[in-house]
């Protein structure tokens, strides 16, 4: 149950921080753009 919690806890802050919308632009290749979200 520590682990499941640790990794809510770690998703939750890249997700409050950003960071999981970019890096998923980034390692999705997709053909957006990153720039223009941050």
């Amino acid at each position: 149950a520590g682990a499941v919690l640790a990794g809510e806890l770690s998703l939750m802050s890249a997700l409050a921080a950003g960071q999981l919308v970019k890096s998923h632009m980034k390692y999705n290749r997709s053909i957006k753009d990153i720039k223009a979200i941050s």
